[in-house]
């Protein structure tokens, strides 16, 4: 992200703990606090029995140690990524889902990837109380005239018809090995995705979105959610108009129709504002 337009946009720098912060507050998590935490994930989840308590472990630890460094520094949306020298540097990232999807779902949502400005489209949604979820486009089906999207990793649980499931997979997706996978039936009814852009958006950003529905029908069994969306404008209309604005990979997904708030959003914020 263009580091000196996100200053001009919104007033604040951008946070940057260390990975060495995260490693350290993960090793320091008391027997007190994993027991907390352990409580809280089976309060906010459905927890399959495939899940063990080494799993469970291994999560806990580092949602008590991703909550640390983020309440530490007041951070409310962020963007995260990174490759290990040693391996549990890289599970500390590999294996967070669970603990960055809690943060999502207490109105700190965390997105992989390193992609600050979906985070930031995200936390829009959040505050509009539709939620906010990491999603990006799976496939596009033109017979039925619908797309599928989703995203493995943190989903936010507040997008959840019911609870949310919390199971072990075997293939773990988007990462190496297996570990624990969170999904759910996504809230049906009207949608907003919600793009944040640097691209022809002047001196500070600009927001792409469509409102669309999500529909019921099958979709990939994969343990992490995914969801159908029918849209406004024929699929290849929808497409060919969304990718000329120079929209990022990822989107933000929020349950409900926010035209009119992203219209006093973009406005407040000074923001460009395309409808698709």
């Amino acid at each position: 992200i263009d580091e000196h337009r996100w200053l001009r946009a919104t007033g604040n720098l951008i946070v940057r703990p260390e990975v060495e912060e995260i490693e350290e507050a993960f090793h320091r998590a008391s027997p007190d606090q994993l027991q907390d935490m352990y409580l809280q994930f089976r309060e906010m989840y459905d927890v399959d029995a495939s899940v063990t308590e080494e799993d469970m472990k291994m999560s806990a630890q580092l949602a008590v140690a991703y909550e640390e460094v983020i309440v530490k520094y007041n951070i409310h949306a962020f963007g995260y990524y990174w490759w290990g020298e040693k391996e549990l540097v890289t599970q500390l990232r590999a294996q967070s889902a669970l603990a960055v999807s809690r943060l999502a779902a207490l109105g700190r949502p965390g997105v992989t990837e390193g992609d600050l400005k979906t985070a930031m489209a995200m936390k829009i949604l959040d505050l509009f109380g539709g939620g906010g979820m990491f999603v990006e486009f799976f496939a596009v089906d033109y017979a039925d005239d619908f797309i599928l999207v989703g995203h493995d990793g943190p989903s936010n649980i507040n997008m959840s018809e019911g609870r949310a499931k919390l199971q072990h997979l075997q293939v773990h997706h988007g990462k190496t090995g297996h570990g624990l996978g969170i999904d759910f039936e996504v809230i049906k009814g009207p949608t907003t995705l919600l793009n944040l852009s640097q691209f022809n958006a002047g001196d500070s950003f600009k927001l792409i979105y469509t409102v669309g529905e999500i529909i019921p029908g099958d979709l990939l069994n994969i343990g992490n959610p995914n969801c159908r969306i029918k849209l406004g404008l024929p699929i290849h209309e929808f497409f060919d108009k969304w990718c000329q604005e120079g929209p990022s990979h990822h989107i933000a997904l929020g349950a409900g129709d926010f035209s009119r708030e992203l219209e006093t959003f973009a406005v407040a914020m000074s923001f460009k504002l395309v409808k698709i």
